[in-house]
């Protein structure tokens, strides 16, 4: 292939995707899985329900690839793009590049080498755009595409990672420490943190058995635990974390028609 090698990406990571204001938990062995998947495949699918946090795993793989001088990385969401021609448009503001022959720019940076190229939010798009995407890949024996999406996309030489629900404990009451070996809870309490604008702690096996249950009631979904942590603003310092599970629950049983992935035996 040839083509101008075009503005990709000056700095060493771009990137249109959300930020965050919690921090990323878990998922270490997800990350060093994707780096491995990346280095024999034209292209790695990040797989899973809504919710599951997808766009924020592949957004810090992104940094890491970049962070550990593999190259530049270049983060863009695509979410709500359907056609061949949202594609281009979408891919040339996120990277920077020209907005004519975006995607063949973008393949040819991949086959040097030279970029990871993450297309967040594929859901949507039409199989026009994934044969498109298909072609450039064979074409130009390109690596270094990372895709996000609920189902796989069917892209040549493509990695699956499944992606699952962050760990938590079957324990009834847990002790606290055995509570906090889990991700689940670590990042309910992280998102509380940011919410309530304090730090909260598990004092005691009570408490322990009050997050424990609130986490096991949303399964563990990332997304799901962030919103029941959002419930933390309208209570008052000292309000006790029964309480605020009993909120949270009221709240959250409304979220399961909205794919949330909680349990439908919320109270």
């Amino acid at each position: 292939m040839e083509g101008p090698r075009g503005k990709w990406g000056e700095a060493s990571t771009r990137s249109t995707a959300s930020s965050w204001a919690t921090p990323f938990i878990g998922r270490r062995a997800e990350l060093e899985s994707i780096t491995r998947m990346l280095s024999g495949h034209l292209a790695v699918s990040i797989v899973g329900i809504a919710g599951i946090a997808k766009s924020r795993l592949a957004t810090e793989a992104a940094r890491g690839w970049s962070t550990s001088g593999f190259g530049r990385a270049v983060v863009v969401d695509i979410s709500g793009c359907s056609k061949v021609e949202d594609l281009e448009r979408r891919v040339a503001f996120g990277a920077g590049s020209p907005a004519d022959g975006a995607l063949d720019n973008l393949a040819l940076a991949m086959s040097r080498g030279e970029m990871l190229v993450v297309l967040d939010g594929c859901d949507g798009l039409e199989s026009e755009a994934v044969r498109r995407l298909t072609e450039l890949l064979e074409r130009a024996e390109s690596r270094g595409l990372l895709v996000t999406s609920q189902a796989r996309l069917g892209l040549p030489r493509e990695a699956v990672m499944r992606l699952g629900p962050l760990s938590l404990t079957d324990e009834p009451r847990p002790a606290p420490e055995r509570l906090l070996a889990h991700d689940a809870p670590k990042l309910l309490l992280a998102a509380a943190g940011v919410a309530g604008g304090r730090t909260y702690s598990v004092p005691d096996e009570a408490t322990a058995a009050e997050i424990a249950a609130l986490c096991r009631h949303v399964n563990g979904i990332p997304l799901a635990l962030e919103a029941a942590a959002t419930c933390l603003r309208g209570l008052e310092q000292g309000t006790s974390f029964e309480l605020w599970r009993c909120v949270s629950l009221r709240w959250l049983k409304h979220a399961v028609a909205g794919g949330l992935g909680c349990t439908s035996k919320l109270p």
